[in-house]
């Protein structure tokens, strides 16, 4: 997991990532946990994320804990879908 300062305030969750053999295990879900706590404890909110539109279980996977997608972009030759949520 990796976890960037956007700005005072809002924190990237940039990175997040579960060895396949362990994946559909929890450990993802307590990854995205510790992140939102560490985050509200050093002062930041919101956390923002970004995955690529064809990636349809991580757009699922995020809004069912509570994140909000304010919007689509094309990035970098990359179609990406952001989410936001307020810790």
């Amino acid at each position: 997991m990796v976890l960037l300062p956007e700005d005072d305030s809002t924190l990237l969750l940039d990175n997040i990532g579960v060895n396949p053999h362990f994946q559909k295990k929890g450990y993802g879900k307590k990854l995205m946990l510790f992140a939102e706590d560490w985050a509200k404890e050093q002062g930041f909110s919101p956390i923002i994320l970004y995955t690529n539109i064809v990636m349809y279980e991580n757009l699922v996977w995020y809004l069912a804990r509570g994140y909000t997608e304010p919007h689509r972009v094309e990035e970098k030759g990359h179609s990406r879908v952001y989410f936001k949520k307020e810790v």
